[in-house]
Order: C-alpha cells, then structure tokens, then sequence
C-alpha cells in the first residue's frame, strides 16, 4: 500500500473522532494500518485537527461514511450555470495536489473531463503516460473526445510524457466498411490498449444522465442510435429503468450495466474499459484513484447510484449536490 498523503492523514483523524475503527480507517481509505496508526502516536499535531476543519470538510466526510468512498472533494458553487467550471476548478486542484510523477492516467470524454483539463496549469516537470477509456467516432462532440482531451492534456505537462490514444473515423466512413470496427475491436492494437489501461494508477471520467441534452455524447449518440432502430431512446430509458451514464455505457437503477441491451448503441464508440472493470478498478483503492467530476441536480439518482454501487472512489462535486446525497434516504 501507498503510504498517506497529508489529506488522508487529516481525514483519518476526523473519522476516529466520529468514533471508527483504525481497521477500518485503513480498508476506507486504502492506506496501510501502520499509518494509521503513526498518524495518531507521532503526529499529535493532527488530532488537533479534528476540531478545526473547514465546513466543506464536514460533507466531504461525511459523504465518505455513507458511501464507502476514499475521498471526497465538495465546493461551493452557487447556481447551476456555474457548477460545472467550478467543480471542474476543484478536480484540476486535485489533480495538481495528488497526482504523482510517472504515474498512467486514463481519462473518459465529455465536458466536466474538458474544463478540468482547460483549468490544470502548465507543468513541464510533471511526466505522465496517459491513455483513453474509450474511442469515439462522432465528428459533434470531437472537441470532448478522449483522443482530443488526450492531446489537450498532453500540451499541459511535459514533453517527455507519452500518449497512447486514437480516434475513430467519421460514422459515414466506418459504416462504408462492414468489418472494420469487428476488425478493430479484436486487433492487437486495442487489445494493447486495454492492458495498459487496467495497468493506470488514475481514472479520470464523469457521471452523466441517460437523458438525451444538447451538445452531449449521449445526446449524438442517441440520435444516431434511434435513427438506426428507428425507436425513441425513451422507451429504452423507461424499460430498463435507466438512470445513469458512464463512459458512453448506460446503466440502470441497480446499477446493472444495460448498454449492450439497447440495439446500436455502441457502434460509434468501443469502451477500452467496461463498466465492470471500472468497479473491480475503484475496489483497489490502495493502488487506483477511480475520480469522478460531476454535478447538478438532473445528474443526482446517477451520482447516486454510481457512488453506492462502487464504479468510482473519489468524487468531486458541489456543496448542493453533496447535501442532496447525504439527505436522500
């Protein structure tokens, strides 16, 4: 096991005084139980701490009790039109704060992944190899691609970091060969892909919503759909109960991943990891930061049943969202 980080050390503190087990400080938060333990015998200065942390503090442990999670990131953030760019704020402040030199980074798509990556300053030193999570094919929404956030992420560190990433051609054009994506999927080269990718230490990807949105990947990604099957995308919503979204993979209520239920879906995007993956990934929390940026009110049940079913076991979010998860029953 890693050993703590100074944050870990100041939330290990506040959950023995909320009366939790060393044991058990140790399996939350993925550190070993010795450093637990020194946290308390040689740093007294820590447990003073327990007495002076923050208010956003409270939520951030809180949400850590309800829901299992290694840590927790909760800011203020005023209206929803602003939630995005300040929650995306946090999650570059965390980045910059506890991503180490050298480590493999693996990052999803969509608009929370792009402004944090927009807000992380430039760091020459910092050398990461960095791979996607998926590969995309929509020409709508390129600019949040992976292969695009890669190369975006790519301009922010140095240069002697590498980048393992691709991006699918246009749908006209893989529609006009019938083998070429059966062809890709089994190839060596994806195949590369997913072994590196399970082999990351850091998991970057957002929470999204079945519900089609303007300007979204699902949104693109349902109209292509139900112009293939010629069926809404509501009744598949309604059907399987559908309440939240991940790396282009759908699940519902329970948690149960019901992408390759619904016809078409996926033939404009390959997942380099599956939904399941992701889950045995955020249970390794000694050696897998699996962080996930999301806020706003119409994202809550997928937040929610994100959280509670383990595809993640960090989460950045705002100070109104954090409430809404710790008061919903």
């Amino acid at each position: 096991m890693k050993r703590a980080t100074l944050k870990q050390i100041i939330v290990a503190t506040k959950l023995r005084h909320l009366g939790m087990s060393n044991k058990k400080i140790s399996e939350q938060l993925g550190i070993e139980l010795k450093t637990v333990e020194d946290a308390f015998t040689q740093a007294p200065q820590f447990v003073e701490l327990k007495f002076n942390i923050l208010n956003d503090k409270k939520y951030e442990i809180a949400l850590m009790e309800k829901f299992g999670l290694m840590d927790a990131v909760v800011v203020e953030t005023g209206d929803e039109e602003t939630a995005l760019s300040i929650v995306a704020q946090a999650a570059a402040d965390y980045f910059i704060n506890n991503i180490l030199n050298n480590e493999k980074v693996v990052i999803s798509c969509g608009e929370p992944l792009l402004q944090m990556i927009l807000a992380i300053p430039t760091q020459t030193d910092l050398k990461l190899y960095l791979h996607q999570m998926s590969i995309e094919a929509d020409p709508s929404t390129v600019h949040q691609a992976p292969a695009t956030l890669l190369g975006l992420f790519r301009s922010k560190i140095s240069k002697e970091s590498s980048i393992f990433g691709i991006q699918l051609p246009p749908p006209r054009i893989v529609n006009s060969c019938s083998n070429f994506r059966k062809e890709l999927i089994s190839s060596e080269l994806i195949k590369d892909m997913h072994k590196n990718a399970l082999d990351a230490d850091v998991f970057i990807l957002g929470i999204g919503t079945p519900i089609a949105e303007r300007g979204n990947s699902v949104h693109s990604f349902i109209q292509m759909a139900e112009a293939a099957v010629g069926r809404s995308f509501s009744h598949y919503v309604k059907e399987y109960h559908l309440v939240g979204e991940i790396n282009n993979q759908v699940y519902d209520a329970k948690g149960i991943d019901r992408t390759n239920e619904i016809p078409e879906f996926t033939d404009y995007v390959i997942n380099i990891l599956k939904l399941d993956e992701i889950k045995k990934l955020a249970s390794d929390r000694a050696n897998k930061k699996v962080i996930a940026i999301a806020t706003g009110e119409r994202k809550h049940r997928a937040i929610k049943v994100a959280i509670q079913n383990g595809f993640v076991n960090i989460l950045i979010t705002g100070r109104d969202d954090a409430v809404r998860l710790l008061e919903d029953k």
